[in-house]
């Protein structure tokens, strides 16, 4: 099995980090974005996704976080898969909530394309699935 890189290391770190912080962020509280970001990140969901667009910056992520979890009482993601393949790492991820009003368990897998510089994220592109962000993968 291949070892895992410094920039695989970070990422799953900073995704359990992500579902600790999601109560913060809903309640407009400002919190230390983990320092794998870069300040010009570009996050871009797939089309058709519950939100499409794209999010830039750290003002973005915060956005897109809200956008995701604002209608539901425990939102979390969770990374269930990766590959990667120099700077670009593809993962397979996970929402579950319950909604709000509905009280309705939801759960959606997608995939993601996470593009590095110099230990940064830089991109990240959402895709309908696991197997198109890794047809996506330099290699």
């Amino acid at each position: 099995m291949a070892e895992v890189s410094e920039n695989a290391r970070r990422l799953a770190e900073v995704g359990q980090r992500f579902n600790t912080n999601i109560p913060a962020i809903l309640a407009g509280e400002e919190i230390e974005v983990p320092d794998i970001y870069s300040p010009d990140l570009v996050l871009t969901n797939f089309e058709p996704s519950p939100f499409p667009g794209t999010y830039r910056g750290y003002e973005g992520l915060y956005e897109w976080t809200r956008d995701l979890m604002t209608d539901f009482d425990d939102g979390r993601v969770d990374l269930l898969e990766f590959s990667e393949s120099g700077d670009e790492i593809a993962t397979k991820l996970k929402f579950t909530g319950t909604g709000h009003r509905s009280g309705i368990e939801t759960s959606l897998v997608w995939g993601a394309l996470w593009r590095f510089r110099n230990g940064l994220i830089v991109e990240v592109n959402g895709y309908p699935s696991y197997e198109e962000a890794l047809e996506r993968l330099s290699g």
